[in-house]
This record gives C-alpha cells, sequence and structure tokens, in this order.
C-alpha cells in the first residue's frame, strides 16, 4: 500500500504466473472474487484506487482483446464496490522498470534480463557473488570469438588490412520461403526482396533463419560481422572492440555464439575440436553421453573462456537471462548424411527448448543450396533466405573497401578500377566477380597483372596461387627449391581432408600429427625424398598459407573453395600417374555423381584440356540415360556450361546444351530456378545462345505444351531479355493473334522473360481477339497497354465485371486492371479471412481499405477521375460509424459497383464472400434499398447478402430464389452462394436444382463459377462440408462434383476422395486451375495405395498444378516414379519434381575413397 497526497491511500495486489493461464480473464477475475472481502475492508479503511498488477500479457485489440475486455468487468467491480479498479499488464511493468533510473533497477539483479542485465554486468560496481561469475564466463567467450572473427577467414595477399569491418560488404538476400510455408523445393515465381543479409538479420522478421549460399558468396562472413555487432555492443568498449562499420547497430543485443557445425559432428563423433594436445579422440571417460547442442556449446564455452567452470544448468541460466544469437555455421561442410542427419535433429531440438524460454533466441544457420534432400532444419519454424550475387552497387563498393585494405594509393586505385569496369562487361568476367571471393582474387590478379586476368573459375584459382607462389619463391629458398613438391603435397592433403570429411573421419582440419603423416606416406608412395616432410609442413602452413591453425594444434584450409580446388587439383593431375591408358572418365563419373564433390566437379572440369572436353560430354549424356540423380545431374551440367568449361569447344559445348533442353530438364531446370540460390545465369558465349535458340525452337514448336512454360520460363536464366528474344516473340504472337493459339502464346508470355509495353505494336493489339475468357484473364498479367475507350479496354472491363478475372492479381496500369486491383475479389477474401472486418473510413482521405497502401493511390485516384462514384465505392468498402465487425463493406461496396455497372458477377461475388464469412465474427449489416429483389436484372446485392445469411437453412427460401430468377447470372450466383454458404441439409435437398444451373450456364458463367468457388474453397472462408454426407454424390457432373469438394478438400492437404471412383477423379482434375480437388485425390491414392491405375489418372492433368509443399516428405514406388519420370510431359510438373526425388533417394554410392580404391585411381 501507498499514500499519495492527490489520490489517497492506494494498493497494489500482485498476480503472477510462471506460465500464461488459458484463460487470463477467467484466472484475473478469479483472483478479485478471492480478494473482494479484503477489498471491502480496504474501502472501509479508505483506500481509493486498487491496482491490480501481473505478469501476464494483454492483448489490444479494440472491443476483443483481454484488455478491454477486463476493463469491462474491472469498471463494474470498480461500481460495486465503491474504488476505482484498473489492471497493469505485463508491458505496463516493463515500461515503468524501462523507465527507472539503473540505481532501483541494479538493487534488483535477479530480476533483469537482456539489455538491462547486459548493462548492469558491464557497469555496477556491486555485483553479486552469482552475476560477477556470470560477467566473467560471459566477457571470456565472447572477447576470445571476437578475436577469432575480427579478421576475413580468406587470407589475401599484401594487405594492410584484413579486418572484417574494412572488408565487409552486406550481401543482398532474398526470401523463399517463410515458417511453416510451402516447401523450400517449390518453384518461387517471386521471392520476397530483403536488402542486406546482414541489415536484415539484424531485425529479422523470425527468430530462425537458415541462410543459403553458393561457395565464396560470404555465409561465413555474414556470420562472423553479426556476431562482431553483437560483441560490440555487449562489451560496452568502443576503444578496444569498435563496432564494425556498414551496417547500423543493434538497440537490443544479444549474447552472440557462432559455432562451426563442423566442429559440432567431430564432438558428436568423439572427436574434441578443442583439444589443445595432439591427440585426436577423446576417451570413453571424456565422451559426452548427450549429444544435445547445448552439451556441446557447453564444451565450447569451457574452451572459450580460458577453462572456466562450466555447466549445463550455467548455460541454462545464461539462455534465460540473455537473448542469444547461435550462428551455426557450415551445414553443408557436413558431408556424411547420416552424421548430417544428427546434428540437423539435435538443432531442430534445440530450437524447440529455446522457444520455451522467457529471452527469445535467434538462431541462423548457414549452408550451400541442397538439392539432393539432404536434412536441413526444420521449414515449420525456419525461414529460409539466399545470398544473391553482388550487385554492380555491391562490386564498386567491394573494389573499394579492398583497395583500401592493400594500401593502394589514388592512381594505381583508379587504374584498377578501371579495368575492372571495362572487363566486367564481359559476361564471364562478370560472373567471375559474383561472390566476394572470387571477386577478391579477380581485383588481386588484375592488380599484379593488368589486362591479362582468367576467363574461367579453375584458371582463376590456379591464376591466384601462381601469382602468389611467384611471390614466395623469390622471398624463400625453401619455396624455390621444392615448388613443385610444395604443390604437390598441398593438393594431395586438399583431397585427403576432402574425403576423409565425406567419409565422417575429419572435419575439415588435421592436427599436426596426421599432416606429417599425410606427407610422408605420399612422398614414400611416389618415390620421392621422405626427409622432406618437415620443410615441406613448414612450407605448407607458416610460409605458404595454404593452411593455417585456428584451433591449437591441428591446422585447416581457410576456405572449403580452396580446399575443394587443391582436391581437384590432385585428382586431375595425380589419379591414374601410375596406370597406362588410365580412363580420365572415371574420376570424373564419380564426381558428377556426387553432390558433396560438385564444387570439386567444377575446378575438375576446369582443368580439362580442348581434347578432354569431348570425353566429359561423353560422361555428362551416358549420366542423362541413367538418371542417377537427375535433379543433382541437370544442375552440375548447366553449372559447367555456367563455368565456361566447353566454351573452347563450340560444337562439343552444343552438344551438352541440347541435354538442357530435353522436356525433363526444362520442368527439373524451372523447379531448380525457383530454389534456394536459383540457377547461375549461362552467358551468350558459355551456351546461352544456343540453349536460347532450341529452347525457342521447341516452344515455337508445341506452345500450348505445358512444359513449354517451363522452357520459356527456363529462358529468364539465360541474362536479360535480349531484342533477339523479343523480336522472335513478337512474330510469334503476332502469327498466333486471334487464332487458336492465342491463348497459349499469351500464358507464354506471363511465364517468360519480361516484354516492355513497346515491344506490343498496334497492330499486334488489334489482331488480339481474347475470345477464350482464359486470354482476358492473362492479357491482365501482360505487359500489354490498354488504351483508354479502346475495343479492348471494353472487352477487358466486360471479362472483369462477368468475373472471368476473379482470381489473379493485376497492378499495371489501365482500366481493367485498376478496375481488379481496387475492387478485385482477393482482397475481400482476405479481408473476410482476417475475419477483422474492413478498416474505419477516414473522412480526411477518399481510400478504399486495399488502398491505404500507398502504392494504390495512384490505380484509384485514376478510377475516380474516370467516374466519381468509383470514390463512392472506395468509401463503401471502409466501416462507418456502427458498421465494426459487420459485412457492410461487402455489402456496400457490392452496391455501389451495381450503381455503377448494373447487376455482374463482380459486385455478385463480393456480397457472397460476406455472407460467407463467419457470423460470429463478422455480424450481418450493410445498406438495403426497401421493395427491392437480391436477384434478378434489378438485384439489390446488399439485401442479398442479408437474406443468405438469414435463411441458410430454409430449403424453401433456396428453392423460391432458384425458380423466381432464372437468368444465368442470377443461377450462378445462387450456385455460388449454396455451396458457400447454405446449410449441408439444404445443399443434399438442392443438389438436383443445382445441377440444373450448372448445366444450363454458358460456359462463361460456368467458367466465372469454378474459379470463384476454386478461390473462396481454397480461403477457408467459407464453412466446410462433408462429401459423405450429401449422399450419392458420385453420380454428380464433375463441375458440381468440384464446386462441393471445394469446401469438402483441404487445399494443403491430399483426401483420396474414397467414396468417387478414378473417372469423375479424372475429369475433374481435367478442368484447369479449378480441378485441384480431382489432382490431389489422384495424388493421394497414388502415395497411399499406389496402382497402374492411379498413374493412369494422373496423366495429362494440368501442368501448372502444385503440389511440391503438399507433398513434401511423401513418397511413391520406385517403380512409378521411374515410368512418371520417363514421361514427364503427361504429367503435373509438381509430380515430376516428386518422382525426381524419389529417384534421386534411391541412389547410393560408397565413399569416393573406397571407388578410388576399386578402380586403381592412385596405383603405383
Amino acid at each position: 500500500m501507498r499514500h499519495d497526497e492527490d489520490q489517497g491511500l492506494i494498493v497494489y495486489q500482485v498476480k503472477w504466473a510462471a506460465s500464461p493461464p488459458p484463460k487470463p480473464i477467467a484466472w484475473l477475475n478469479a483472483a478479485i472474487l478471492r480478494e473482494r472481502t479484503n477489498i471491502e475492508r480496504l474501502v472501509s479503511e479508505g483506500a481509493q484506487s486498487y491496482i491490480l498488477m501481473t505478469s501476464v500479457s494483454g492483448t489490444a485489440v479494440p472491443n476483443r482483446g483481454t484488455m478491454d475486455k477486463l476493463r469491462t468487468e474491472l469498471e463494474r467491480y470498480s461500481s460495486e464496490l465503491g474504488i476505482h479498479i484498473e489492471c497493469w499488464w505485463r508491458a505496463d511493468l516493463d515500461a515503468l522498470i524501462d523507465a527507472a533510473p539503473d540505481s532501483l533497477k541494479w538493487s534488483y539483479g535477479d530480476m533483469l534480463a537482456g539489455w538491462d542485465l547486459i548493462r548492469y554486468l558491464n557497469r555496477s560496481e556491486t555485483l553479486a557473488e552469482q552475476d560477477r561469475v556470470l560477467r566473467d564466463l560471459v566477457r571470456q567467450v565472447i572477447a576470445t570469438q571476437w578475436e577469432e572473427d575480427a579478421r576475413v577467414k580468406f587470407k589475401q595477399v599484401d594487405l594492410v588490412s584484413s579486418a572484417l569491418g574494412d572488408l565487409f560488404v552486406d550481401v543482398e538476400a532474398v526470401r523463399i520461403a517463410a515458417p511453416g510455408s510451402s516447401a523450400r523445393g517449390k518453384d518461387r515465381r517471386v521471392p520476397h526482396e530483403l536488402g542486406g543479409a546482414a541489415a536484415y538479420l539484424l531485425k529479422a522478421d523470425y527468430n530462425q533463419t537458415l541462410v543459403f549460399g553458393a561457395p565464396g558468396q560470404g555465409k561465413s562472413t555474414l556470420g562472423q560481422f553479426l556476431c562482431q555487432v553483437h560483441r560490440a555492443a555487449f562489451l560496452d568498449n568502443a576503444s578496444l572492440f569498435p563496432a564494425p562499420p556498414g551496417v547500423a547497430g543493434v538497440t537490443t543485443p544479444r549474447l552472440p555464439l557462432r559455432v562451426d557445425l563442423r566442429d559440432y559432428a567431430s564432438w558428436l563423433a568423439g572427436v574434441d575440436p578443442f583439444a589443445v594436445a595432439a591427440r585426436d579422440y577423446l576417451t570413453p571417460a571424456e565422451r559426452q553421453p548427450d549429444p544435445s547442442l547445448e552439451a556441446f556449446l557447453v564444451r565450447l564455452a569451457r574452451a572459450k573462456s580460458g577453462a572456466l567452470p562450466v555447466t549445463a544448468e550455467t548455460l541454462q541460466r545464461i539462455f534465460t537471462r540473455f537473448p542469444l544469437l547461435l550462428v551455426l555455421d557450415g551445414l553443408d561442410e557436413v558431408a556424411e548424411p547420416g552424421e548430417r542427419q544428427l546434428v540437423v535433429a539435435q538443432i531442430n531440438d534445440f530450437c524447440a527448448r529455446i522457444r520455451a524460454g522467457v529471452q527469445p533466441a535467434q538462431v541462423i544457420v548457414t549452408t550451400r543450396p541442397n538439392v539432393v534432400q539432404l536434412a536441413e532444419p526444420s521449414s515449420a519454424s525456419f525461414e529460409s533466405i539466399s545470398l544473391q550475387p553482388l550487385s554492380t552497387q555491391l562490386r564498386s563498393t567491394y573494389l573499394g573497401l579492398w583497395s583500401r585494405a592493400q594500401g593502394l594509393v589514388d592512381r594505381d586505385r583508379e587504374t584498377l578500377r578501371r579495368i575492372f569496369e571495362v572487363r566486367a562487361v564481359e559476361p564471364h568476367i562478370a560472373g567471375l566477380a559474383e561472390n566476394p571471393m572470387q571477386m577478391t582474387i579477380l581485383l588481386f590478379l588484375i592488380l599484379k597483372r593488368g589486362e591479362s586476368v582468367p576467363h574461367a573459375r579453375t584458371e582463376l584459382y590456379s591464376s591466384y596461387m601462381q601469382t602468389f607462389l611467384d611471390r614466395e619463391a623469390e622471398k624463400s629458398i625453401a619455396v624455390r627449391r621444392h615448388r613443385a613438391d610444395l604443390e604437390e603435397v598441398t593438393a594431395h592433403l586438399g583431397w585427403v581432408l576432402q574425403e576423409q570429411s565425406e567419409a565422417g573421419e575429419v572435419y575439415g582440419r588435421l592436427s599436426v600429427t596426421m599432416i606429417k603423416r599425410v606427407i610422408l606416406s605420399y612422398l614414400y608412395s611416389v618415390g620421392k625424398d621422405v626427409t622432406l616432410v618437415d620443410e615441406l609442413f613448414t612450407a605448407v602452413t607458416y610460409r605458404v598459407w595454404a593452411l593455417s591453425s585456428k584451433q591449437q594444434g591441428t591446422f585447416q584450409f581457410d576456405i572449403l573453395p580452396m580446399q575443394e580446388y587443391f582436391a581437384a587439383k590432385h585428382l586431375y593431375e595425380v589419379a591414374g600417374a601410375g596406370t597406362r591408358d588410365f580412363d580420365k572418365t572415371l574420376v570424373f563419373r564419380q564426381l558428377v555423381r556426387r553432390p558433396y564433390w560438385m564444387n570439386t566437379c567444377r575446378f575438375y572440369a576446369g582443368f580439362a584440356t580442348v581434347s578432354e572436353l569431348i570425353v566429359l560430354a561423353e560422361v555428362l549424356k551416358d549420366e542423362f540415360e541413367l538418371e542417377h540423380r537427375p535433379a543433382h545431374l541437370r544442375l552440375i551440367t548447366w553449372t559447367l556450361l555456367a563455368d565456361g568449361v566447353f566454351s573452347r569447344r563450340p560444337r562439343t559445348q552444343n552438344e551438352v546444351v541440347e541435354l538442357l533442353a530435353s522436356n525433363a530438364s526444362a520442368i527439373i531446370l524451372c523447379h531448380l530456378d525457383g530454389r534456394q540460390d536459383g540457377l547461375p545465369l549461362l552467358a551468350v558465349e558459355h551456351g546461352g545462345e544456343q540453349l536460347l535458340g532450341r529452347l525457342c525452337a521447341l516452344i515455337a514448336k508445341y506452345p500450348s505444351a505445358g512444359v513449354s512454360r517451363a522452357r520459356v520460363r527456363l529462358i529468364r536464366c539465360l541474362g536479360p531479355t535480349s531484342l533477339a528474344f523479343i523480336e522472335w516473340w513478337a512474330s510469334q504472337i503476332f502469327a498466333a493473334a486471334g487464332g487458336d493459339a492465342e491463348t497459349a502464346w499469351l500464358h507464354l508470355t506471363v511465364a517468360g522473360p519480361d516484354i516492355p509495353e513497346k515491344a506490343w505494336s498496334e497492330d499486334l493489339i488489334h489482331r488480339l481477339s481474347l475470345a477464350d475468357p482464359a486470354a482476358a484473364d492473362v492479357a491482365l498479367t501482360t505487359s500489354v497497354p490498354i488504351g483508354e475507350d479502346s475495343p479492348l479496354e471494353s472487352l477487358l472491363v466486360a471479362h472483369v465485371l462477368d468475373g472471368q478475372c476473379s482470381g489473379i492479381s493485376s497492378h499495371g496500369v489501365g482500366f481493367p486492371r485498376e478496375l481488379l486491383r481496387i475492387f478485385g475479389p482477393k482482397g475481400f477474401i482476405a479481408s473476410a479471412k482476417q475475419g477483422e472486418g474492413l478498416r474505419h473510413a477516414d473522412p480526411t482521405r477518399r481510400v478504399g481499405f486495399s488502398t491505404t497502401r500507398s502504392r494504390d493511390l495512384p490505380a484509384l485516384e485514376r478510377l475516380v477521375s474516370r467516374d466519381d462514384r468509383f470514390g463512392e465505392a472506395a468509401l463503401a468498402m471502409l466501416t462507418g460509424k456502427g458498421q465494426q465487425h459487420t459485412t457492410s463493406p461487402w455489402a456496400n461496396t457490392a452496391r455501389a459497383l451495381t450503381a455503377i455497372f448494373g447487376p455482374c458477377w463482380l459486385a455478385a461475388e463480393i456480397a457472397v464472400i460476406g455472407a460467407a464469412s463467419a457470423p460470429e465474427v463478422l455480424k450481418t449489416g450493410g445498406d438495403i434499398t426497401p421493395g427491392s429483389d437480391p436477384l434478378g436484372p434489378a438485384a439489390d446485392y446488399g439485401r442479398l447478402l442479408t437474406e443468405i445469411r438469414a435463411n441458410t437453412a430454409k430449403n424453401t427460401w433456396w428453392m423460391d430464389q432458384f425458380h423466381r430468377y432464372p437468368d444465368p447470372l442470377s443461377r450462378c450466383t445462387w450456385s455460388l452462394a449454396l455451396v458457400a454458404v447454405a446449410a449441408p441439409a439444404v445443399v443434399l435437398r438442392c443438389l438436383d436444382l443445382l445441377e440444373t444451373a450448372v448445366a444450363e450456364a454458358p460456359p462463361e458463367r460456368r467458367r466465372a463459377l469454378l474459379f470463384s468457388s476454386s478461390n473462396l474453397g481454397r480461403s477457408r472462408v467459407a464453412r466446410r462440408l462433408e462429401l459423405a454426407a450429401l449422399g450419392g454424390v458420385h453420380r454428380r457432373s464433375p463441375d458440381v462434383l468440384l464446386l462441393l469438394s471445394h469446401y469438402a478438400v483441404e487445399s494443403a492437404g491430399l483426401d483420396p476422395l474414397p467414396g468417387l471412383p478414378f473417372e469423375p477423379l479424372t475429369a475433374m482434375a481435367s478442368r484447369g486451375r479449378v480441378g485441384w480437388p480431382g489432382v490431389h485425390a489422384l495424388v493421394a491414392r497414388l502415395l497411399g495405395t499406389p496402382s497402374e491405375q492411379a498413374v493412369e489418372a494422373l496423366k495429362d492433368c494440368p501442368a501448372e498444378t502444385d503440389l511440391l509443399s503438399t507433398v513434401e516428405g511423401l513418397e511413391i514406388p520406385l517403380e512409378h516414379a521411374r515410368r512418371i519420370f520417363k514421361e514427364p510431359t503427361r504429367f503435373p510438373a509438381s509430380v515430376v519434381v516428386l518422382a525426381e526425388k524419389m529417384l534421386t533417394g534411391a541412389a547410393r554410392e560408397e565413399s569416393i575413397r573406397g571407388t578410388a580404391s576399386d578402380e586403381g585411381w592412385f596405383r603405383e
């Protein structure tokens, strides 16, 4: 209690809960009732205010949140008890604590967490013993990792500074999947751009992120940088620990820990990565029986703190009180699938446990792209982002940073920039500069050799090492004398580390003893002087920097790509050296087959001479016949072309290009380009021109085939849209316009590279008939210009009003596009799904709910300038006084559009969407004209919405409306309302009428009905149906079955619809995008009860059917997968991708070491 001069006696009552109660209002109500007698006594003693303080979090949704609901209850208690009663929720208490002086907060150190705890530990002079121990441990670990991460991993020659902050550029990233969203393998047409990866991850939308990046793209550097930013804030000493420049700091720092996942895998295998002695393996007594990530972090903290005592309890106390940033770097370096599965399982378990803590932890995992279904952290909790190639601006920024770090004077810096900018115009040089590591090498070579720089990736690395060795040979007699041996031994060590990492025996590093043993063994096996071991070891590890020590007593390559380069060099130069007529294709074939060796394979192929290229091409042809791992095979083939491996022999290059133009290749490559890191750019001289010609020829021959859309999407990967392609496209669509192929070519236009508006000639526009409603649908998503008051505009507006375009989003200019953008059904479905209605009207702005986004304002303004009534329609979309949480916006917008256009499907659909929304969330509301009709030529859609809701369970009303309004628009509106809103018993009674309405509907009306029903059914706004309860449904027509199934089948699930024979399912599946319930049922049967009949039924389903997110983790028999993959154009693309996953999953190889031994690669 506290006495206040102004407020009198104030009583504070604390109600604390260890975990949030499921019903906080009831819990707090009960607390007040229990205290009622005491409150009455306190009132009699003069108490004026009673404040209930709770650790429970409240929700602030107006009228429906816990804060408003409890406030209503407390006002009632205040009136009854004669005392002011209020509640201070968790957020209120947090605000008071944040505003409190440090002296007060630091008096209660045990209660502090997060940033307050950090400041307390850093600055308070009166720490409790427990807090002092905690501070010392945390600061020791952070300071140690600060030193480890203070410099870039890739050691560079002649740098004045290799400080991380002096060389860091914030590589841009895109989000390719949000947590809980569709599978990462899904073809994502529009990834979400995030800007700089570091800037994003410092304020990430999600706490768990999987970062994909190509070799050398900067994944590890990103992790280092993020940790350093947080460490700088944590250590709070700018002179000793300056924050790295380039990205804004953090206002709420986290406790940063960075883990090399190969260290964790090593620890799981019984190898202590932090051991200071030469002994490699833990004794049985030392082995940790607990494989959890927390147990490993205990070992890491002990090692990084100078052997301070650390227990699991200590770690748990830290995690409870500090917000954690855990960077788990290099999942791709855990090569053995079983070990990787275990590591990923432990990461998932750790994240599940840490989510239950008070302080939310941020976990970041980095890895290379994965196309062979190796284990990855759970997509249910991790977002996936992908690092992008360096933009022109970032290349320029990095060049400036590198020049300064190199200590170049202004003249040399400008010379370097001039040469780079001139050469970077060349596609092959631009490709080499796509990631920071390769650009570093490129800049170094430009600096040393001027314009004489390599054109290919392997040559780039080789030139770098040769230039570096030339420099070292001038300084060191040992390097000069043993240069050849030095190169040979370094390459052998690269091979040993790579193959032992694949086998799970070492994790990228070797002890001093092991390195010397490897060198000795190699020198002996090739008959060289074994007394050179110590001299070569010193040269490799200390002079040449090929290997460096990051843990005492062990050495490793600075970066994995350098290890892979040397492994490839060893394989190319040494494999088969002791065997006459050794077939080098044996090595290349094994590298091509193994995803872990993909980067090594790229380097290996780069070493090939011109005479060997034809042999490499033959190996690829053989592998395409075998289809061992189809997706990986196509990815490595595409990548080898992009690397320019075959460019020196154009005829051979053309043969390799032909492999990528096949039906299966187009589908798989299109899928791969939508994943993780996408496909690298295929330059014109590296086969891009030949592939473009081949794809165009096949598209022109089969424009209506589903695979043609995959081919035209693939053209996007060939670089910026060329003038040659635009001219080819214009000639093809001009010939098709007005004919049977018009719709197909419009679909291809949307799927393919961007076509500028100016490419649509007036003659071409005049030739378009758009007679097929599907053509109008897709035309709105192209760049075709729509002239005001033109025939094209009139036609497209009519299609929009008739519901032919209800499922699309339109963002271009032109009356029909803007009409759809502002008043399209998708926005009304989204608002109904949210269950919050539309927003309050703002009297100062005539703006609709979807136009609260500034980017929509110009579209609305153009509509209003065309007809003032669109302003009224936009205002009708808003909730006014007394309309909140009602269906008024749906009803009134439908009425406003009818006032402009007359009764139309667009207005009717909006009204039905409102009627279908949950009545317990959105009460019935909206204007009605007295004496009006719900349907018919003078329909009042406000009345329609109201009457649908009032009569959901009344058979007579539905039957009466059917017979009273026989026009096609009314009948189809009635049909949509029936399947989406009417009670199931009413639907059953009216099935015959529904059959009649659908059968008699004109094709265009039926199409609109099916599309609107599909969109509404997918959204789950409407109530659900059970097909089994509708009795005899299998006898219904396919269209009626689809209308019912839209509300009975979950779009994200696989319902086999057991009550339906294959024949109606096949008919349903053939209906295109609206036929998804039929396709899902057929796939469910293929997965659940595989049969030839199920495979046959799936044939010729629409190619665009997307099931990848639905079938993730499911399997089909291998024999069916092989059959599907042999006829890829006959099945939905997502089913073909699933079949490919089964073929990939069935592929097995022994470790490459065993293969090398069996095939005698190193026989002497």
